[in-house]
């Protein structure tokens, strides 16, 4: 893989989606879990409108990319985020998982590399809050301000930097880091301390996996591993709060 983008789902927290490869959404017990809920390997080639069996999350800009969504925003405005507005835990949860995952394939997080759908919208010419339009995620608050896509760049800005602090928890030291080019695995993930196991069920999709130069089966292990480690890592706590912490599920 070689670059991410971060969306919301724009529905309520429990609901998640084949379009994304990953939805931080809420468990029966109102806690963040991330579900898996499209094979990233079918994204890891290069696409063209006639393909299938992908996840489709930003339009012409699916190729070799990963589409991460934190669940809610369900009727949401600029002004007014609705009844299912942004929450902190699930949003450190979706920085988690984009630390992860650009640490183990080496993603520089960049704008050009990690960023949201409301930036791709800015340079493709579809931003906004219309109905063809799209603003995900340009604001982390509502505000009667009017949108504008500098809010896309100064919350991409915000997510990186989150994101960033969040990647030093995937990597054993500065003296693990390589050079190699962007989209190489990681060489080493520290697997999860204990994995939970949830339902899983059979969507009929069929994917496509075309192998690049490295083996993608046993590279999806080890992003698997990585992003269940993530949990231990959702956000560093103050010395008198609990860590918070995330489940991996597998939805597919």
């Amino acid at each position: 893989m070689r670059r991410i983008f971060l969306h919301w789902t724009a529905g309520d927290y429990r609901t998640v989606f084949p379009a994304y490869h990953f939805c931080v959404a809420l468990d029966e017990d109102g806690l963040p879990i991330v579900c898996e809920t499209a094979d990233l390997r079918a994204n890891a080639r290069a696409l063209s409108a006639a393909d299938e069996g992908y996840a489709a999350h930003v339009a012409g800009r699916n190729s070799f990319a990963c589409g991460l969504a934190v669940a809610g925003m369900a009727g949401a405005a600029p002004h007014d985020f609705g009844a299912f507005p942004l929450r902190e835990d699930m949003l450190d949860a979706l920085c988690a998982v984009a630390a992860a995952i650009c640490a183990r394939y080496r993603i520089p997080i960049r704008a050009e590399f990690v960023g949201t759908h409301a930036e791709a919208a800015v340079e493709d010419g579809y931003f906004g809050s219309g109905d063809e339009q799209r603003w995900d995620i340009a604001r982390l608050a509502a505000d009667a301000r009017p949108l504008v896509p500098e809010d896309a760049k100064r919350v991409g800005d915000v997510l990186r930097a989150r994101i960033s602090r969040m990647a030093e928890a995937f990597v054993e030291g500065s003296a693990a880091r390589r050079t190699e080019a962007p989209g190489t695995p990681f060489p080493e993930v520290h697997p999860m301390a204990e994995h939970t196991h949830a339902h899983a069920h059979e969507d009929g999709t069929a994917h496509a996996h075309e192998h690049e130069h490295h083996d993608h089966e046993h590279d999806h292990e080890h992003a698997e591993h990585a992003l269940a480690r993530a949990g231990e890592h959702a956000r560093t706590p103050r010395r008198d709060e609990p860590k918070r912490t995330f489940q991996f599920r597998r939805s597919l």
